[in-house]
């Protein structure tokens, strides 16, 4: 055979050229919807995402990391969670509410904010909320005070109230000390939040009269820094709700894990609102730091006795 019959026998030959590629391509596109269809009927679980973040932080992190198991998913221990990190960042997120209020209402010189030892001090000027001598919350207080309940209704914490005087005596038939003008005054505001739907289980009364004082008592202005009232969310409670909302029944150690990663607050459970469930806050005062029960008020037919 000639080299020219080979040369035209191998042209007549059927090239194999590239019709594979329609078949790859067809199984492709396929494979393709697959998966789609795959991942959008598949629900992404971004809470269980950042628990596996978490853990894998404290695994390479060199901690030994003791878990819970959940389910299929492995949470931190309740003793692995930073519980000062979290009321650092409660207090920080009640204060900065309390402090949008008071710039939206100019009161940055009547009402101030801190965060101490003791926890959110809210501090209220006396010449603001009441008028000298008196108990009863002015109109310009009212206001300021059904805002704080408010605020007491959504971040369900027990709260203290200290009354505070100047050294300036009161001598009234009704107020014979200024101990009874400092924790009547924080009386009344309690009694405002209770009537607003606030459990009293969660609310104290402290009055301290003169001795507290937060500069001296020579000048008038800082008389006027002296006399106040002082609403206070209490740190320890926040310490122990949060150790307890990690072992109450009820509620997943997984789920309040997660809220508190996610920056929320679980709903308090039954039975955690206060820790002094004993103390009803009407009748709770306390002279120095000496908490005690207020006398109620004699009965018309008491009073003609005497």
């Amino acid at each position: 055979m000639s080299a020219e019959d080979e040369l035209q026998m191998a042209e007549d030959e059927p090239q194999g050229g590239e019709d594979w590629l329609m078949t790859f391509a067809d199984l492709m596109t396929l494979l393709l919807c697959f998966f789609v269809l795959l991942f959008s009927t598949a629900e992404v679980k971004q809470k269980k995402w950042k628990m596996a973040a978490f853990s894998l932080e404290q695994a390479f992190s060199g901690k030994r990391s003791k878990t819970v198991a959940e389910g299929t998913a492995m949470v931190p221990a309740p003793s692995e969670i930073n519980i000062e990190g979290l009321v650092e960042a409660e207090l920080a997120r009640i204060q900065k509410e309390m402090d949008e209020y008071i710039a939206e209402k100019e009161l940055d010189k009547k009402v101030l904010t801190e965060i101490d030892a003791r926890g959110l001090v809210i501090t209220l000027r006396d010449d603001f909320a009441f008028a000298p001598g008196k108990v009863e919350l002015s109109a310009k207080g009212l206001p300021l005070a059904k805002r704080l309940t408010v605020l007491l209704e959504k971040f369900k914490y027990d709260v203290r109230i200290e009354g505070h005087s100047d050294n300036i005596p009161i001598r009234t038939e009704q107020y014979p000390s200024n101990w009874e003008l400092s924790s009547g005054r924080a009386s009344q505001i309690v009694r405002g939040f209770i009537q607003g739907g606030v459990s009293p289980t969660r609310l104290s009364v402290e009055g301290f009269a003169e001795f507290r004082p937060l500069t001296t008592n020579d000048t008038p202005e800082g008389r006027a820094q002296n006399r106040r009232i002082e609403l206070i969310f209490k740190r320890q409670n926040m310490v122990d709700v949060f150790h307890k909302r990690f072992l109450l029944p009820g509620t997943t150690t997984l789920t309040k894990v997660e809220l508190l990663l996610e920056g929320e607050t679980p709903p308090p459970q039954e039975g955690e609102e206060g820790e002094d469930a004993d103390a009803q806050a009407e009748g709770t005062v306390s002279t120095a730091g000496e908490e005690g029960t207020a006398p109620e008020p004699p009965s018309p037919s008491e009073k003609e006795e005497k």
